[in-house]
């Protein structure tokens, strides 16, 4: 089965980030999870998502193995994983991203801002603007207070700037120089740099996810790097909207690139469970035992 992941280049045309992931489960955006992270001796990215996708309310989401990490330069040196709240509003950014990008991938980060932002005002435009007849937000703001009178006007601003397409994205990479480039992209178009964190999470599963990569520091070692990465997704697993299927991709800085199968992440998810399951260390129950407070209570 040709893999889409290597097709798509071939188509036409921090707490900030915790806090918007977090909104965005409130508001039941179906967005599941992706996670991006990188060994700093190796260079080597680890990335895993679940399986799942979402129709918005249309139908019901489903586990049928959506591929959510695409390579976006013909180089293979780049790619980016979506979490999104309708499946169906990816493809068009992600299609004009790959556009741009080969025209010139130079300025990656600064592409992605635009074609975000643009993708944005178009949507806007055409769900608020073409019945009144404008064909763009820019024509919009320079005629519509004069033609639509200030209610109107100022009703509509609002409304461009509560837009959302509901989408999330983490790029990733290595520069000219074989160094590893991670971000992410956002509504309205924001770019957060993450490379100096080494890692980096989207979707409605992140504040969990982030709770785990967090809870000590991030291995170099690529096989305890892979683990931890996977664990955040276990952990993130009971968060609505997160799929139990895993798909693990690792890719060098030369753009080649292995998947770990689930028949072979399937024994790591066991042993991660039992590792759940071990009783709190025996040192830290006995000086519990000996506290003042726990021998007043008992």
């Amino acid at each position: 089965m040709t893999d889409p992941v290597e097709n798509l280049t071939e188509m036409p045309e921090r707490d900030a980030h915790r806090l918007r992931a977090a909104t965005a489960a409130q508001l039941g955006l179906d967005m599941t999870i992706g996670i991006v992270a990188f060994s700093r001796a190796s260079g080597t990215f680890v990335a895993v998502t679940d399986q799942r996708i979402s129709y918005d309310d249309l139908f019901p989401a489903a586990e049928v193995g959506a591929r959510k990490i695409l390579r976006i330069t013909k180089d293979k040196r780049w790619r980016l994983i979506y979490a999104a709240n309708d499946v169906a509003a990816v493809n068009p950014v992600v299609a004009r991203l790959v556009t741009e990008l080969q025209k010139d991938q130079s300025k990656i980060a600064v592409t992605a801002e635009q074609v975000y932002s643009a993708a944005l005002r178009s949507q806007f435009a055409t769900r608020h603007l073409t019945q009144l007849g404008y064909s763009t937000v820019d024509e919009f703001r320079k005629d519509g207070l004069q033609e639509l009178g200030k209610g109107t006007y100022d009703e509509l601003i609002e409304k461009l700037y509560k837009s959302d397409l509901g989408l999330e994205f983490v790029i990733f990479g290595h520069s000219d120089d074989n160094h590893p480039v991670l971000f992410t992209i956002d509504n309205p178009g924001r770019y957060t740099d993450m490379t100096w964190q080494r890692y980096a999470v989207v979707g409605s599963g992140s504040p969990m996810a982030l709770a785990s990569l967090r809870h000590k520091p991030l291995p170099d070692k690529l096989e305890d790097l892979t683990y931890r990465v996977l664990e955040a997704k276990f952990n993130c697993e009971t968060a609505s909207y997160v799929g139990g299927t895993t798909t693990l991709v690792m890719i060098k800085g030369d753009g080649a690139k292995g998947e770990m199968s689930e028949a072979e992440i399937q024994p790591i998810r066991e042993e991660w469970k039992r590792a759940q399951a071990q009783p709190p260390p025996s040192g830290a129950v006995e000086a519990i035992k000996a506290s003042s407070v726990f021998r007043a209570v008992t």
